[in-house]
């Protein structure tokens, strides 16, 4: 089955919104409930921005330019239009005599919107620069930062070059997410999987897909690689042979509240009324 052509439905009068499904190595589509409603699925977006300090840099170009009027301005920030940022690193235990072609790894970043705060004579080098940027990060923030690495600034990602860099101080090991807030799932059907899995508890948990599904039972969006963890079950306050379940952990990355009345408006249906949009705030128009 495709779960985006599926037309999700069941034998109740309460409307379904939520399909809670996973899929098999093979293929096979595990159905572990449909739900009612889903609460604690919309929350706020974490901030992204973060200061980091590009330590023994030789700037070329525009960011050079940057760095002279941040010297002259005071600290006053300078608008650097778009960052880019590859770091080079030789792999682990890799001999660059038997392979020198797969003996370094890269890793790529990306600084948007980001601003020059701070400037001044590096404290590895005098003749270099240590440069203070705030900006919101892009790039694989689950790893340690390499030794041994060679740090190349661009114009942009794919741009020209700006540079390089001794490191860069507050880049690797901070995730620009929160760890996932728990949420919790009412008024759920549970499938055969899932009544054994409350049965019997067990401590680790399958990665499901929340689908959201409008009236006719087609599905709107789907929130994937959401960790399986039942912490609490009860009887649903919707009667009915439901549950409410909590989770430990919802979607790693949510809709924001602003999306939640655009979700509630296309339950019904795609809307067929020109303009309808304009009613949304920003985020609710993205969405």
């Amino acid at each position: 089955m495709v779960v985006e052509e599926a037309l999700w439905t069941w034998e109740r009068a309460l409307p379904l919104k939520y399909v809670l499904v996973s899929e098999e190595w093979d293929g096979e589509l595990i159905v572990w409930a449909r739900c009612a409603e889903a609460d604690g699925l919309f929350v706020e977006s974490a901030p992204r921005r973060k200061r980091v300090t590009l330590v023994g840099c030789a700037p070329t170009g525009r960011l050079l330019k940057a760095a002279e009027c941040a010297r002259r301005r005071s600290g006053r920030p300078v608008d650097l239009g778009a960052l880019g940022l590859v770091v080079d690193y030789p792999v682990p235990g890799a001999d660059p005599e038997g392979d020198p072609y797969y003996a370094y790894n890269d890793d790529h970043w990306e600084l948007l919107a980001p601003v020059l705060v701070g400037c001044g004579p590096s404290s590895v080098d005098a003749s270099l620069f240590d440069l203070v940027v705030e900006g919101e990060v892009d790039g694989p923030v689950w790893r340690g930062e390499p030794a041994n690495a060679e740090w190349r600034l661009f114009n942009g990602a794919g741009g020209g070059s700006l540079g390089e860099c001794r490191r860069v101080e507050g880049l690797y090991g901070n995730r620009p997410f929160p760890a996932s807030q728990p949420m919790q799932l009412i008024g759920c059907e549970p499938g055969e999987r899932l009544l054994h899995r409350l049965v019997r508890p067990r401590g680790d948990g399958d990665r499901a897909t929340l689908l959201a599904v409008d009236r006719t039972g087609r599905v709107m969006r789907r929130q994937e690689h959401m960790p399986l963890r039942v912490v609490a079950s009860r009887p649903s306050a919707l009667g009915g042979a439901l549950v409410d379940l909590w989770l430990a952990e919802g979607p790693a990355v949510r809709p924001v509240p602003a999306a939640r009345p655009v979700w509630d408006t296309w339950f019904e249906g795609p809307p067929t009324e020109p303009g309808a949009w304009a009613a949304f705030a920003s985020e609710g128009r993205a969405e």
